[in-house]
């Protein structure tokens, strides 16, 4: 017994000196006082040297024994993969109802369909829908040669064209609808919509009723979109739980109608937010990849990059557009980039439009695009999710969320300037920290799940013998 304490208290030691040493070299250290004693960490390198020490005594004393003692069985899932079903239709139309119930409590904008909450992004969204209206069925070819800021060719790229926004409220302003009540009516679909396609991924990955319902409720009405709640673009995120669900599909099952499904919705995304599209293209990359290695199954990944290209394929007149007016539009400078760029105590701040956190304010002011805490519960249920057996979806969706966080970081991540300076769309993007959306669905989708596998018959041939955890 007293072996194994020992053990654990090793581990445990060599776990906290680990997280230290990342959190100083993200940070650049500090100083805490407890129980009246100052403790002052400024370099990263003594609890690495700490950490090292401490692994060599660890490898000498229990060299044989796996982490706190406990077999690796019950540190990683090994199971197959058994993908569950869709939710049927029913089920997702009470989803939607209570979802919907929820979100007209949640924002009282329900209440108010024809007033805005600003008079800036909001009326600018207004007229790009109406732009869209008018000109996709005058004249399609000059859809981006908007009738603004003449003589500047392709205006409509000067911001977000939001093209998918655009066509969805068509039939209701060619029926009548007032601008004002179709704006809000799109407005008030991406919170809802969301929330639902979090739903239906989380059900499909194995979740309860009830564990989805709350995962889908987090998500549609997570505080990011309350601090971005006049960017309309930005509420479309619909797409982000059906692309990843379309992706894991494809892994598990190698099925081409699933890589098809992954094109088109990642195309929407890219039509809706030009920023989470690319935000989730790259999302999805990091995610498939990491269930390959996990599975050890590397045809399914050239599936999801097939699927991922096609998306791209289907975008290339956003591109084109875009390129095409590259130099009337210009680059983000590096120092534009840096301003919007999070640090990691931007994920303790809370927006002042939060009624529960609003007046909470921890390290500093509150800077623009740069308010990013999930809020307390989906913390607490992150963390609780990451306790072992870790499976492979559950390790996919952490991974993928981290990249996610470093590419929220933007210039001062670690990823993200290399991209900056050598992959040319990335010099478009003003504001990197809102990659904190998919950090936020990443964190709703770290539970554990409870089904049985499916019989090695119906794990794709390609993949038998080779498979992981689901």
């Amino acid at each position: 017994m007293t072996r194994r304490s020992g053990l654990v208290a090793i581990d445990a030691l060599l776990l906290a000196l680990a997280v230290l040493s990342l959190v100083v070299a993200e940070t650049g250290g500090g100083a805490v006082r407890i129980a009246g004693v100052r403790v002052s960490v400024q370099t990263w390198w003594r609890p690495v040297v700490g950490t090292l020490i401490l692994m060599v005594i660890r490898v000498w004393a229990y060299r044989t024994t796996p982490p706190f003692g406990t077999p690796w069985s019950r540190i990683i899932d090994r199971g197959r993969p058994s993908p569950l079903p869709v939710p049927a239709a029913r089920e997702q139309l009470l989803a939607l109802m209570a979802l919907a119930a929820v979100s007209v409590v949640y924002w009282p904008q329900f209440a108010h369909l024809d007033r805005v909450p600003d008079l800036g992004d909001p009326l600018f969204s207004m007229w790009r829908l109406a732009w869209v209206d008018h000109q996709i069925l005058a004249n399609p070819l000059r859809l981006f040669h908007a009738n603004i800021f003449f003589p500047t060719a392709a205006a409509l790229t000067l911001s977000d064209s939001m093209i998918l926004p655009g066509l969805t409220a068509i039939p209701l302003l060619r029926s009548g609808i007032p601008l004002s009540v179709a704006y809000n009516i799109l407005l008030m679909s991406g919170f809802v919509l969301s929330a639902l396609a979090a739903f239906v991924l989380a059900r499909a990955l194995g979740f309860g009723v009830i564990a989805s319902w709350v995962a889908g409720l987090y998500f549609g009405l997570c505080p990011f979109r309350l601090d971005h709640y006049s960017h309309l673009e930005l509420q479309m995120t619909q797409w982000m739980p059906l692309a990843l669900l379309s992706a894991h599909r494809v892994m598990a099952t190698g099925r081409w109608r699933y890589v098809v499904w992954l094109g088109v919705v990642l195309a929407a995304q890219w039509y809706s937010s030009m920023y989470f599209g690319m935000f989730l293209t790259l999302y999805v990359a990091v995610f498939a990849l990491a269930l390959a290695v996990a599975w050890r199954c590397w045809r399914p990944l050239t599936m999801v990059a097939l699927g991922t290209v096609a998306g791209v394929v289907l975008a290339l007149p956003l591109a084109h557009a875009y390129g095409a007016s590259e130099h009337d539009r210009g680059l983000r400078s590096s120092r534009d980039v840096t301003e919007f760029s999070a640090v990691p105590l931007d994920y303790l701040q809370t927006t002042p439009h939060s009624a529960l956190y609003g007046e909470v304010q921890i390290a500093g002011p509150r800077l623009p695009e740069r308010v990013l805490f999930p809020g307390a519960a989906p913390i607490a249920l992150a963390a609780v999710s990451l306790a072992p057996p870790l499976n492979a979806t559950r390790a996919a969706f952490l991974l993928a969320g981290v990249a996610a966080f470093d590419g929220s970081l933007g210039l001062n991540g670690h990823w993200y300037p290399w991209a900056y300076q050598w992959v040319g769309p990335f010099q478009s993007i003003r504001a990197p920290a809102r990659f904190a959306m998919l950090v936020s669905l990443s964190s709703r989708c770290l539970r554990r799940r409870a089904s049985t596998g499916w019989p090695v018959s119906r794990v794709p041939r390609v993949c038998r013998g080779s498979w992981r955890s689901s």
